[in-house]
């Protein structure tokens, strides 16, 4: 039987068919698992959201931002962040939102502490103000809270203290560490009482290296003294650190920090930046110095870190935890995203959620390399075919090949289950394959059309 106009697509037919069975290959790569060895157990993706919350038009978008973020991403971890200008007699945030005063004087005074009283044991009436961390609990961390628990999962909070005091008057409260311990524990007190939240760590400082004062040795001092402060209250929370703006200052600090008694039993979480400093030795003398004091290393910020920066943070930092940045946010048509997503805003009315155009190659790890999931020994023999693989705490594996061009590879002698091909590239998002069922001991022939990252994935 004739059908009609057949022969007009007969030709896109056979080309199509021919580019996926004829693509030029770069690379053929034999992959090698060795469960016997093990590295890092992964704790989580994280993001943030900036003050956006206040925006009108936050709740035409959040709800979307945030399901995309944490359901089909797969982050798990948010970083709530506190400023150091909370504690003070008066709400200036609450004066700048109301129109009291202007966006210019209240940046005078959000990371300017001012002493409640005199007395670090004692957190006096009307000293504290959160009134910017309670908005981002209640448009963000809520929803999100409960977002997961639909989905039979828990959010990870980590809570952050930031206090870039060169943008705001001086002060040297904080420098003591008594007081800031104080701030700390009336911080996530405040939390606990408002929203029964209590955040699972606490993150010592942002990038201290570039606030004038902070040391490695005072960090150390905060440590002891919060937590000591945390336990009389009957807090159980973990402390992040230094996460030093520059990754060549990280090591530096830490050894710095666990110079003063007590603070390496508090750490759990040793944190750095990279935005200078972030050379291969470098990264390489994180992962070491973390697994010499037995605990896991985290990198928690740069901007615009994709999937290569990613896989060097995991194999040679040893990384646990990864964030690039902001969940997403509001940006102005042409700006460059400093996130996962952005909001496209060229119709007020109407703000659309997009994924920044890497995101998707971040999502062929997040997805699939969950929470409590161990990177074990993998082995590529091709360099443009970069390998490395995960046991969940299911028991399935999840193996992310991150390729630097088009190519064929063979997984070789997997543990008996089904499998599936997923790949991403700058063309395709999350492409399947048909699932497969192996034998012990088989492979698993896949292959990628062009530059991206694929995952194979254990279903059973």
């Amino acid at each position: 039987m004739r059908v009609p106009g057949m022969y007009k697509i007969l030709p896109a037919l056979l080309l199509a068919a021919a580019a996926f069975w004829f693509w030029p290959r770069s690379f053929e790569a034999e992959i090698r698992l060795d469960p016997g060895v093990e590295y890092q157990t992964i704790a989580g993706w994280s993001a943030l959201t900036p003050a956006w919350w206040g925006q009108p038009d936050f709740a035409a978008y959040g709800d979307d931002l945030l399901r995309r973020g944490y359901l089909d991403l797969g982050l798990t971890r948010f970083r709530l962040e506190v400023r150091s200008g909370s504690e003070a007699p008066v709400d200036e945030n609450a004066r700048m939102r109301g129109k009291e005063i202007p966006f210019s004087e209240y940046r005078k005074y959000w990371y300017r502490p001012v002493n409640d009283d005199d007395d670090p044991r004692h957190v006096e009436a009307g000293g504290f103000h959160f009134s910017e961390l309670d908005g981002t609990v209640e448009q963000v961390v809520l929803p999100l809270r409960k977002i997961l628990a639909e989905a039979g999962r828990k959010l990870d909070v980590n809570l952050c203290y930031v206090s870039f005091q060169k943008q705001s008057l001086p002060s040297a409260v904080h420098f003591d560490p008594e007081e800031y311990a104080e701030f700390a524990l009336a911080t996530v007190s405040h939390l606990k009482a408002k929203y029964d939240l209590v955040p699972d760590t606490w993150q010592l400082h942002l990038e201290p290296d570039a606030v004038p004062g902070w040391s490695g040795s005072l960090l150390g001092g905060c440590i002891v003294a919060t937590q000591r402060r945390f336990e009389e209250a009957g807090f159980r929370i973990g402390f992040v650190g230094p996460s030093t703006t520059s990754a060549a200052n990280a090591v530096p600090w830490l050894e710095a920090m666990l110079k003063v008694k007590g603070a390496k039993e508090a750490l759990v979480e040793f944190g750095y930046h990279r935005y200078r400093g972030d050379d291969a030795a470098t990264l390489t003398a994180i992962g070491a110095a973390a697994e010499a004091r037995g605990v896991r290393s985290a990198m928690l910020e740069k901007i615009g870190a994709w999937n290569e920066q990613l896989l060097q943070d995991l194999t040679l930092a040893r990384v646990s935890t990864w964030m690039q940045y902001s969940l997403g946010g509001p940006k102005p048509a042409g700006e460059k995203p400093s996130g996962y997503f952005y909001v496209d805003q060229s119709d007020p009315e109407q703000p659309v959620v997009k994924e920044h155009p890497k995101t998707r190659f971040l999502r062929q790890y997040f997805r699939y390399v969950r929470p409590g999931a161990i990177r074990i020994g993998a082995t590529s023999s091709a360099g443009d075919a970069r390998v490395v693989a995960f046991r969940n705490t299911d028991g399935k594996l999840a193996i992310v090949l991150d390729c630097k061009s088009a190519g064929d590879f063979e997984l070789k002698d997997l543990p008996a289950g089904r499998y599936v091909l997923e790949y991403s590239t700058a063309a395709v998002r999350a492409e399947r394959g048909e699932e497969r069922t192996l034998a012990a001991g088989r492979s698993f022939v896949g292959a990628i059309p062009a530059a991206g990252v694929a995952t194979l994935i254990q279903l059973d």
